[in-house]
């Protein structure tokens, strides 16, 4: 038996042994750190090193010919990737081919097929062969269909947003509308900075260089909108890059929010009222998503009247921001009393209609206790509306940031050369770290204020994208014709 040391120096040992002492032998071996040795040819060490160098320069000659092989397709790239989406488009023709039903000559194909594209469908079926029979069915209540949204360009890029969730269902309410307005706008609200809204609108110039639709092109988009409301906010505020006129940009307009520093409270219930609006839309959703699985009245009872609640409590933020905190909101307004008795009369009146219409599916003494029920839910639904004072906290903090980095820059700027170049490092040190973690923590509560408050509300998820076969290309962009895109039209 050979066997090698393990060590640096290790020692070879030749053993012979009757067959039946061969197991004690290796174990014994083994625990004296001896291991097999893993040669077994009938050549010299020198004569195998030779051979194996031999082999080694036959494989760089291959290699070397192989490589020279290869940069003669340099000028076939493109060829070749389209050529591989071709055969990656036959893998998935062969592998959803077995799921057919089948004989020696014919099979069955059951496909789901969007209704604006039922004619083409058609058409390219009646062109293919003769020898078929095919029909259009409406989706039953067993079926399972994949969803296709149908939004607008700048809508659809909002959908990534949604997705990162899950997709809706085929029967469900589609959110993106929604989600793309409150997205950008809370967004927006975080930023409030017309000098961080400029920087942030570039990416849209980035996202329009990138011609397939990719999660990455569609998140430059929605920062680059979300940049256009924080300009418009910034605006709004008076700031740019954390200054103000007080600071002796004169030439900036005059601010028509209050300061968030000094003007706190204020602001904050402006982002509670944001959330006041979003809610309201939640439960509208709510709504629209019961009567689109034909539950009318329980979209009407569930989601329209508590959407309505939200309209009186929206009317009663005046009151309760000048009877609590001592503040006016807008500019000073002062609300009449006739308009806080139609607020308070609204909620009150949802309140009450909630009380005796939560317990309909009950029986007996359900009813009341699913009344009593609704009623502590309310707890709830304020404490989903002081969530949306993050709102307030993200831009205070990104505001308070921006202005010590640029008031630092000018009081270094002011000190000679060595300042200014100081003062132009702090500055694009200082708002770019402002800058992007500012705009990460507006992505990510933003993302949380979408998830948990507003889908919170009715959304289930767990759909399934539409993905027709061949549409999952990696290098192939296929763009409808003119002539497909008006018979779509």
């Amino acid at each position: 038996m050979k066997q090698c040391g393990s060590g640096e120096k290790g020692i070879v040992v030749f053993v012979a042994s009757h067959v039946s002492e061969g197991d004690k032998i290796s174990e014994k071996l083994g625990e004296l750190s001896f291991t097999h040795c893993p040669f077994d040819y009938e050549i010299t060490a020198a004569q195998k090193v030779s051979q194996l160098e031999a082999t080694i320069t036959d494989i760089i000659k291959e290699d070397d010919i192989l490589t020279k092989k290869i940069c003669g397709y340099a000028g076939e790239i493109s060829k070749l990737k389209v050529y591989a989406d071709r055969l990656h488009f036959e893998k998935q023709k062969q592998e959803y081919s077995t799921e057919f039903k089948k004989t020696a000559t014919t099979f069955t194909l059951e496909a789901f097929v969007p209704i604006v594209a039922k004619t083409a469908v058609e058409e390219k079926l009646l062109k293919a062969s003769n020898a078929l029979y095919f029909t259009f069915e409406e989706i039953s209540e067993e079926d399972s269909p994949p969803t296709l949204m149908e939004n607008n360009k700048l809508v659809k890029q909002f959908e990534f947003v949604t997705n990162m969730y899950s997709p809706p269902m085929y029967k469900e309410f589609d959110p993106n509308t929604i989600v793309a307005f409150f997205f950008s706008l809370f967004f927006g609200f975080i930023m409030a900075d017309m000098g961080y809204g400029i920087l942030l609108t570039l990416c849209l110039l980035f996202a329009r260089k990138m011609k397939r639709d990719s999660g990455t092109r569609r998140l430059l988009y929605i920062i680059g909108v979300g940049g256009i409301f924080a300009f418009i906010f910034g605006v709004l505020f008076g700031g740019f890059f954390g200054l103000s006129r007080a600071d002796g940009l004169n030439w900036l307009p005059k601010a028509v929010f209050p300061d968030p520093v000094v003007n706190s409270q204020e602001v904050l219930l402006y982002a509670l009222m944001f959330g006041a609006v979003h809610l309201m839309f939640g439960y509208i959703s709510k709504g629209l998503t019961m009567i689109k699985q034909k539950q009318v009245w329980d979209g009407i009872w569930d989601g329209f009247v508590w959407a309505f609640f939200f309209v009186g409590l929206l009317i009663l933020f005046p009151y309760i921001a000048q009877s609590i905190f001592d503040i006016k909101l807008f500019g000073g307004f002062e609300s009449p009393a006739l308009l806080n008795n139609i607020g308070f009369g609204i909620c009150g009146g949802v309140i009450a209609v909630e009380f005796f219409v939560s317990g309909r599916h009950s029986k007996g003494l359900g009813k009341p206790v699913k009344g009593f029920v609704s009623l502590y839910g309310l707890i709830n639904v304020f404490a989903d509306l002081l969530s949306y004072a993050r709102l307030y906290g993200l831009m205070l903090s990104g505001a308070m940031i921006a202005n010590i980095v640029s008031t630092m820059s000018l009081q270094l700027a002011s000190s000679g050369v060595a300042g200014t170049i100081g003062a132009v490092i702090i500055l694009v040190v200082g708002h770019g770290f402002n800058l992007a973690m500012g705009g990460l923590g507006a992505y990510i509560h933003d993302a949380r204020l979408q998830f948990i408050e507003y889908f919170g509300k009715f959304y289930e998820g767990e759909g399934e994208l539409f993905s027709p076969i061949g549409s999952n290309l990696h290098y192939t962009l296929l763009i409808p014709s003119k002539d497909a895109v008006k018979d779509n039209a």
